[in-house]
């Protein structure tokens, strides 16, 4: 992400760090990274490291927000796609950089960059799928977190199924709530 007034020292210093953050979360978890590791991983200084970030963390929640802005912006720029379409495309967005969405989806649910994934989420459903239910807090929430457990297990396992199947399945679960007037008869 540029900032205005950012020379080309400083873009190339976060691009660095930024790629090797990405290299080492294919092999350590982000709360055992030291910014040693991600320092020698990128070539850079610690010192320059600081210039940035504080922790590592820090790093990962920008990198985090620049892929939750991708996204949003790939959906934005693309004419009202159906549930169907919606779904395979940020599931292969997700398979592609499977590296963040791994660490972010295994954060504690509060963590911003997190809240922002889940949020354009469910913004999409409540936009773009013409019966989605407006339903009360605590099924949002219950939606919101089985799509995150769903998301977090396929992940978890090297994204092994295709993602049009991880796809199918929140289409189908999604079809279920579209339908939920027969839950009321329970």
């Amino acid at each position: 992400m540029k900032r205005s007034g950012e020379d080309r020292r400083i873009i190339k210093t976060r691009r660095a760090l930024h790629e090797a953050m990405i290299r080492l979360l294919k092999t350590t978890k982000l709360e055992n990274m030291t910014v040693t590791m991600l320092c020698n991983e990128a070539n850079v200084s610690r010192s320059a490291f600081y210039d940035h970030y504080s922790v590592p963390e820090d790093c990962f929640n920008e990198i985090a927000q620049e892929t939750n802005e991708q996204i949003v912006d790939r959906f934005q720029n693309t004419d009202m796609l159906s549930f169907e379409e919606f779904t395979d495309i940020y599931f292969h967005y997700v398979k592609e950089h499977q590296e963040i969405f791994r660490t972010m989806f295994a954060m504690n649910v509060n963590n911003p960059a997190l809240q922002q994934s889940l949020g354009f989420f469910q913004d999409y459903l409540y936009r773009m799928v013409p019966n989605y239910p407006q339903y009360p807090d605590l099924y949002t929430k219950f939606l919101l977190y089985g799509y995150k457990g769903v998301v977090s297990d396929w992940l978890e396992n090297g994204c092994k199924d295709d993602y049009h199947d991880i796809s199918d399945i929140m289409r189908k679960i999604f079809y279920l709530l579209e339908n939920s007037d027969r839950v009321d008869q329970f």
